[in-house]
């Protein structure tokens, strides 16, 4: 029962919540100030509603002390009356900094409970016919284990499941999926294993489909792996802080830091999303390459990236995809892990490179290349390098054009043969493109004669590119077998000099092709 009015109490009360909304005190560290604060927060709680109308007035400024107190002491009086200032303040500060504030907000919306969930589900499907969606204010409800909550939640999962691509722009799945359990109904098991089997997912929606499926499966399974898995953690980074000289501080090797960026992750998807058709899709990216911000050396751009693989839509083969907001996350994540020593794949490079001897921005490299293109039309190396720098921009049609138009004009230019068989391999294993497997099989027979003939041109080719081992692994790639030829060392050689063997190319690699056994 609330205490006897005494409104002279609730303003002291109120002035103690803020006490701290001050320099000083917001250097303070918050549960030193909570300690501090709990006798005060009690009391208005035990002053119940009538304590409602000045706690109400402290939300007004999202950053201070005393409104994230005063959202916790709403917590404890659990009061109807609060609910529309709560829905509110959680729309007015949505993209506010702090999001300690927002999470009392929801947890005072789901303390309240069952008086919460009508006005909760009229605002938030009105938010959701806008595509509208408020983190804080879907937890508030989907915390709230009701019968009323799981069928809204089922028929929005059902929805998803049939039209993704309307929710897709703006719904958060994973945090809408991830409080299934509390609804305590393995009905929506099925529906959840039918989730996780779209393909447009990112690995971490799809992780968190697979955890929300075992949490629901079997609860006290899901908490013994999951403690488990935390034990194993805080070994693992135990082990891994033992030398350090300060827990928050790991001294980065620059020389293993590079070798390990600049190793490919053939493994390493990311989660993009074509903007011609709005579909997402994992793709392989292969070597990435991300640039630094154009006004500060040391600032990495976090949306400027090269892939050393095709990036193209499953569904409408358009080239104009960007990571999604997951991809960003997936990418960013990796980066970290490699500046932890724990993995590899993304390399920093700067914006200026040199292209014939002339230092440029790297967006603007396709341009002077075309441009010398005009200048120099039957020179087929210029094409070449056309073909490198739209394959870095993802222009695959145009740079595939190029190499053509290079071995037309060069025909010993033998990286434009591995630059096709590459493009085309990828496009047969990992786009399943029809006839692209023939294409990197004719390619690959004259890259073969070309280097038997032992009259290629290395521009381009890397001091440490090894061809045989380029060839061999592309032959295993379509299936093939390379063998020695058996050229008699007095019989004439074949690169065609009118030589004998053993006078010309005897100490050359020559290799033959068959089909593989």
């Amino acid at each position: 029962m609330n205490k006897t009015i005494n409104p002279n109490k609730i303003d002291e009360l109120i002035l103690q919540l803020q006490r701290f909304d001050n320099p000083k005190g917001y250097r303070m560290k918050y549960e030193k100030i909570k300690g501090q604060l709990m006798p005060a927060m009690d009391e208005l709680a035990s002053y119940g509603e009538e304590s409602l109308t000045a706690l109400h007035h402290l939300l007004k400024y999202e950053e201070s002390w005393s409104c994230l107190f005063a959202l916790q002491t709403l917590q404890k009086i659990k009061s109807p009356k609060s609910i529309p200032i709560l829905i509110k303040f959680i729309k007015d500060n949505d993209d506010g900094e702090y999001w300690e504030s927002g999470e009392d907000a929801m947890l005072a919306l789901t303390a309240i409970g069952e008086p919460a969930i009508w006005p909760l589900l009229q605002e938030i499907k009105d938010n959701f016919s806008k595509e509208e969606y408020y983190t804080f204010l879907v937890g508030g409800l989907v915390d709230i284990k009701h019968e009323t909550v799981y069928q809204f939640m089922l028929e929005t999962l059902k929805d998803y499941l049939n039209n993704y691509n309307r929710y897709d722009s703006w719904f958060d799945l994973v945090s809408f999926i991830m409080d299934f359990d509390k609804q305590e109904n393995k009905e929506v098991i099925l529906f959840l294993e039918q989730l996780y089997e779209m393909k447009h997912l990112s690995k971490e929606e799809k992780r968190e489909i697979k955890d929300t499926i075992e949490i629901i499966r079997d609860p006290a399974g899901f908490q013994e792996r999951l403690q488990k898995e935390i034990e194993s953690t805080s070994e693992k980074l135990k082990e891994d802080f033992k030398d350090a000289k300060s827990p928050c501080k790991l001294k980065l090797d620059k020389e293993d830091f590079l070798e390990r960026a600049g190793q490919a992750d053939d493994d390493f998807e990311v989660n993009f999303k074509c903007q011609q058709c709005g579909q997402r899709q994992n793709l392989k990216t292969g070597m990435i390459w991300q640039y630094y911000k154009k006004d500060g050396k040391d600032d990495f751009d976090e949306n400027n990236f090269s892939f050393e693989h095709e990036i193209m839509c499953t569904s409408c083969d358009s080239h104009n995809l960007k990571p999604s907001d997951k991809g960003r996350s997936e990418i960013l994540s990796k980066n970290i892990r490699i500046l932890a020593g724990k993995d590899r794949g993304i390399l920093p490079v700067g914006q200026k490179i040199i292209v014939e001897n002339k230092k440029m921005d790297f967006d603007k490299c396709y341009d002077y290349v075309l441009g010398r293109i005009k200048e120099e039309p039957n020179d087929g190396e210029l094409y070449l390098r056309a073909g490198n720098c739209a394959r870095k921009n993802n222009f695959y049609d145009e740079a595939i054009s190029h190499y053509q138009k290079s071995l037309e004009l060069e025909p010993d230019l033998i990286a434009s043969y591995m630059n096709l068989i590459e493009i085309y391999l990828h496009r047969w294993k990992h786009y399943s493109q029809k006839g692209a497997e023939q294409l990197a099989l004719d390619y690959f027979s004259q890259m073969v004669e070309l280097f038997n003939s032992n009259q290629y041109n290395l521009l381009t080719i890397s001091k440490d590119c090894s061809i045989p081992e380029c060839l061999t692994g592309f032959a295993e790639h379509l299936g093939l077998s390379l063998k020695r030829r058996k050229i008699g060392r007095n019989d004439p050689c074949p690169c065609g000099s009118g030589k004998k063997y053993k006078k010309c190319c005897l100490s050359q690699e020559s290799f033959g092709v068959s089909w593989a056994s």
